[in-house]
């Protein structure tokens, strides 16, 4: 009971609510580049797109997102270099989400690293998340799971990923597992009742008019991440750690660090020495 009233005093501290709103934009600012990454991947002889898009007009209003999914799908590139730098800035952009959570973490788990570093380890583990999408919707296409089965074993090996990824100290194996049970359970119960209770208790049709699909995005990203961060408490109390706190990739860091601070005095000698 103890380590319960610590999760939801860790969740609803002033802190903690920084993180969720900071969180939230993050991820909005990632949505639209998220999607054009995801999309242009699943726009193929591969992947479903139609399998991806039922997923995705559970947690986003269809009338936000349909016109702008079609014209990414629709649209001609020139030549191929036009299409890299398109998905390199969508990359760059939807990234942004991890790094915002990388942050989180260093701050909670008492890290210090230059955020140079975080926003280098973002690009990674964005990579590897994306590709983890696409693994598991080739595996839903070929096995021809059901929907609920698919959308189920995904997002908890979506969630157990992301929670393992983000955190800097080294755990156990089995480290994520809680938090992972808890997002996915909740994200699954909220994409069939979150727009229910909406259009059918709420006049946010009435109040917003053209403007309601949009507010009703910005109320799902914000709930979507505070469930995200609220499952990230779950394993900072709850979660399995080792009796001597180390951190992964800690002499990598520092030999970064160390090579940076070796060239940065290096140029300060080439430079003096111009100057004379």
């Amino acid at each position: 009971m103890k380590k319960l009233k610590l999760v939801f005093s860790e969740f609803s501290s002033f802190e903690g609510s920084l993180f969720r709103y900071s969180l939230s934009y993050s991820f909005l600012l990632a949505l639209f580049p998220m999607l054009i990454v995801v999309v242009m991947l699943f726009n193929n002889s591969v992947l479903d797109i139609e399998l991806l898009l039922e997923y995705l007009y559970r947690f986003i209003p269809e009338s936000l997102i349909a016109d702008f999914i079609d014209y990414i799908t629709n649209r001609d590139y020139p030549n191929i270099v036009t299409l890299i730098v398109s998905l390199v800035l969508a990359f760059n952009l939807a990234s942004r989400s991890i790094f915002s959570f990388m942050l989180i973490s260093a701050r909670k788990e008492n890290y210090n690293i230059p955020k140079i570093l975080i926003r280098m380890k973002s690009y990674v583990l964005f990579l590897l998340l994306v590709l983890s999408v696409t693994a598991i919707a080739l595996a839903a296409g070929f096995f021809q799971y059901p929907l609920a089965v698919t959308l189920t074993v995904g997002l908890f090996i979506v969630f157990l990923l992301l929670y393992k990824m983000v955190t800097f100290e080294k755990r156990p194996s089995h480290y994520g597992i809680v938090g992972a049970v808890f997002s996915t359970a909740v994200i699954i119960l909220l994409s069939q009742l979150l727009f229910t209770l909406i259009n059918y208790l709420t006049s946010y049709q009435s109040v917003y008019g053209p403007m309601a699909s949009l507010v009703i995005a910005l109320l799902s990203i914000y709930v979507v991440s505070s469930v995200i961060y609220f499952g990230y408490c779950l394993n900072l109390v709850y979660g399995p750690s080792y009796p001597r706190r180390e951190y992964k990739n800690d002499k990598l860091y520092n030999w970064v660090i160390t090579q940076v601070q070796v060239l940065k005095k290096k140029i300060k000698v080439l430079i003096k020495w111009k100057q004379k």
